[in-house]
């Protein structure tokens, strides 16, 4: 009887190291004010490094490590939001559009680099060579 409580002893303190107290789940759906979902928004807990994306529903769950943690919301065209959890499950936000005209966006890109066309070969060359063109209509100004 000494051997099987000295056996089930350790297993039960391993046991008790898994467990997930400080853990809370928090789930919730992000609009914005116009009540509108804000799909795909990034929810972070605050100094910590826990961090989700919301779906496409505005929807999101995240493990924080405790009911007083604060989530922060971010989300492109919004102004960043920090919620206290004060120990709801449920944390709905609204979000605020920037201030600003999101009209005036800039994107850059690389130039196209030279095509290149491979020609037929003929069958004595054998598979192993290949004779290559730089496409006629690459412009290098």
């Amino acid at each position: 009887m000494k051997k099987i409580v000295l056996l089930l002893l350790p297993m039960f303190f391993a046991l008790l190291g898994f467990n997930e107290k400080n853990n809370f789940i928090v789930s919730g759906t992000i609009t914005n004010n116009s009540g509108n979902v804000v799909p795909f928004a990034t929810v972070k807990v605050k100094d910590g490094s826990q961090m989700v994306s919301a779906d496409l529903h505005g929807y999101y769950q995240i493990k924080v490590p405790n009911q007083n943690a604060a989530l922060v919301f971010a989300a492109l065209g919004y102004e960043t939001l920090e919620e206290k959890i004060k120990g709801r499950a449920t944390v709905n936000v609204t979000m605020l559009p920037l201030a600003g005209n999101m009209n005036e966006i800039t994107a850059s890109g690389y130039d196209k680099k030279p095509e290149l066309r491979i020609k037929t070969v003929p069958p004595a060359m054998g598979k192993s060579t290949f004779a290559y063109q730089q496409s006629q209509d690459y412009n290098d100004d």
